[in-house]
This record gives C-alpha cells, structure tokens and sequence, in this order.
C-alpha cells in the first residue's frame, strides 16, 4: 500500500464511527475496493489538488460504496473502480473541460498493460468518455469503442458519474440533482463527513520554553530547523499529523521575573491557543526556568503554576473546538551542579538545583490528578554537560521518539 494513500491508513478507524464504512469493510466489495487501491497506479494520475489523488481515493470509495448498493458483480465492481481510478487521467489543467474524458479513455486504448486490467474495456472507456460530457450529449461513445454490450457502458457510466460527482463536496458545488441513484443521494451527508475527516490531521501543539525552541548550548545561538524536537516529533509521527511548535526562551509556568510578564506561560498561552485551534493534543514541558533563585519559588508552587496552566489551556481549547485537547506533561531533566559553574550560574543557586530534583514526583501526581499523559524525562536523558540546562542534539531525537510512542499510545 502506498504510504501516500489516506483512506487505506485510516478506514478502519473511520469505520468505528459510520455504519456504512463498517459494512463496507466487512464485505466483499471493500476487499475489493483495497485491493484496487493497492494496485493504483499513482504515476498515471493527474497531479492536482482539486483532480489529484485525494478525488480519487474518494471517488473510488464512493464508487465501491455505488456497486455494493447497487449489489454489482465482483468483475462489474472491479471495473467501477478502474474507471474511477483512471477516469481523469487524460487531463490537462483544472478547469471546466468536457474533453478530458475523452483523452482518459484514449490514454487507456494506447496503453495495452491499462486496458487489460478491464473485464468490459470497451464498456468501461465509452464510460470514461462520456463522465465529463452532459448527459443527452455522448450518445456515439459506445459506437467510438465497439461496445457490444450497452448494459454494461450504461450502468458503468452511471456508477462513475455518481462516484464522481458526490465528490464535487469538496468544491462546494454538488447538485445532488444530477446523482442517478437514490442510494448515492442517501451518501451525502457521508461525502461531507468523508471529505472533512480526509483532510483533517491530527494537531499536536508543542508549548514549552527554550527547549521547545531550540536552543543550542554549544553555539548560543539555535539549533537548525530539523534538529529541534518538535520537528523530528513530526518525522516520526508522519503525514497524518501536525506539529506545531510554540517555544520561548526563558518562559516559565506561571511565574515570570520583573518586567517579563510575557515569559509566562499563562499569559501567553491565551493568543497561543487562539492562533492554532483545534488542537487534538497538547504538549507542555516548563518548570527549568521557574527554578531560578530570582523567583524564589518552592517546588509545590511551580506543580501549582502548572497546574494553573493546564487547567486554562484545557478550558480555553474546549471553549474554541467543542472537545477537550489530550494534554502531555513532559517533565524536564534536574539541574546538576554543574549549572553553578556554566554561563547560567548567575541565575541558578543550590536550591535551585533541590527544587528541580522534586519536580518529578510533583508533576506525577499532578498529571494523575488533571487525567493528563506523563513523560518523565528525569533520569531518561540529562541536560547538556556545556550549560545543564539544554537538550543536546541526540536527546532532541530521544524526547521526541518518546512523545510519538506516547502520542499514539493515546490515539
């Protein structure tokens, strides 16, 4: 299967949530709907947007829909598919082209290992042909391809137009008018399910501190773009998610030093959330800078600030989207004595170091109590030995493979 192709990775669990995608599995006709899609050839599809391979993966699940309504043979259901596969190959650009039809049925007759595929060829190029042309107005297609048997072109031109033409939800522009079939009519509201939940990517938002952003404690400066842990957090989740990374150097859970009240992760996480709703998943890895001496603060009273946080960002999530965001408390790695002795001596002193060592017991029970997911990152890597307070560069990968394993464990 390629891994370029939507519905096979995700029917199943579409499934969990509409009958008619279950029933559909669970019958011959979507054995043959995924075999179809794991002989599609995606080199021979127009590259589009709007005609590309999302229209075609739809386009031929409706289509395996179509046939099982209409109970179709199983060589009748393979060459719907075909033709939905391949019914826009012969196209040139985006626009509104009666033509384009025609040319996909001429790429298929020249291309001998194509047509082959077909149990009706004939049949199944006049259907090609005819999908983009009104009806009333390709009555010769038949005739162009020495179709021998009109029941067969009738009813394969039927099952494409459908397929194809409930999948103009996608532009806002279906004439439900226009569907042959009563069964297909009923699939509406399912097209436009099928069409958000297609399109829609799991969204992970990563808020954190100078970790999140990227610092790097040998140069000062940032790491490059695909070493901060966020996007290698996206390489291996893969394409059916987003990762959104939203680090500030120096921001704390609550608690920000004079004059840098917009180091607070309360105070920011408002225009935050507001900037990227909905978020499916939020993770949030603060408490290093709350252990500043400035701050004063004891360990309970950064479990507090962040508690504080979660609960706002969980309330103001739900208020946008509808439905509560999965929440991760990632707890960073303890100071060590080095810190004393590194370019941040200045801010840190030894109980600073004390407070950092209680965070994890503190942030455990916290995301106990708040039903959020928990990494501890204490113990599983340490900070870096330049400034002990930044990742180094291979525990960017190790955080971020920790958080995917716990990410999917949630999903």
């Amino acid at each position: 299967m390629d891994p370029l192709l939507v519905i096979p990775r995700r029917i199943e669990k579409w499934a969990l949530e509409k009958p008619e995608l279950a029933s559909l599995l669970a019958s011959e006709y979507g054995d043959a709907l995924m075999k179809a899609y794991d002989e599609l050839d995606l080199a021979l599809l127009y590259q589009s947007v709007t005609h590309g391979l999302g229209h075609i993966e739809r386009t031929m699940l409706f289509g395996a829909l179509i046939a099982k309504n209409e109970k179709l043979s199983p060589a009748d259901t393979r060459d719907v598919l075909l033709c939905c596969a391949y019914h826009d190959i012969g196209r040139v650009n985006d626009s509104y082209d009666i033509g384009h039809g025609r040319q996909s049925a001429e790429m298929i007759r020249g291309k001998e290992p194509l047509r082959s595929l077909f149990t009706e060829p004939e049949a199944a190029m006049a259907a090609i042909h005819s999908h983009s042309i009104p009806d009333g107005e390709a009555e010769d297609a038949p005739l162009l391809y020495n179709v021998k048997n009109l029941d067969k072109s009738t009813l394969y031109t039927a099952c494409l137009k459908d397929a194809d033409n409930i999948d103009r939800v996608r532009i806002y522009d279906l004439d439900e008018s226009f569907l042959r079939f009563a069964g297909t009519r009923a699939m509406v509201p399912l097209a436009y399910w099928v069409l958000e939940a297609y399109l829609k990517k799991h969204t992970v938002l990563c808020f954190g501190d100078s970790n999140t952003y990227g610092y790097n404690p040998r140069t000062g400066t940032r790491y490059p773009a695909y070493m901060r842990y966020p996007a290698v957090l996206q390489r291996f989740l893969g394409e059916d998610y987003t990762v959104i990374a939203e680090g500030l150097n120096g921001r704390t859970t609550a608690f920000p030093k004079e004059g840098l009240v917009w180091k607070s992760g309360l105070y920011a996480v408002e225009p935050v959330i507001a900037s990227h709703y909905p978020v499916d998943t939020l993770v949030i890895m603060l408490g290093t800078n709350d252990c500043a001496a400035e701050l004063e603060l004891e360990a309970e009273d950064i479990a507090g600030g962040m508690e504080k946080l979660i609960i706002a960002a969980r309330d103001l999530l739900t208020e946008k989207q509808g439905y509560s965001p999965r929440i991760i408390l990632v707890c960073p790695p303890h100071l060590e004595e080095s810190v004393l002795s590194g370019p941040f001596s200045e801010e840190m002193n030894a109980k600073s170091i004390e407070v950092s060592k209680r965070l994890p017991e503190l942030y455990k029970e916290l995301a106990k109590k708040q039903n959020a997911g928990y990494l501890d990152l204490d113990g599983a890597i340490r900070f870096s030995e330049i400034d002990s307070e930044h990742l180094r560069p291979f525990d960017t990968y190790r955080v971020a493979g920790m958080l995917a394993d716990l990410i999917r464990e949630q999903e």
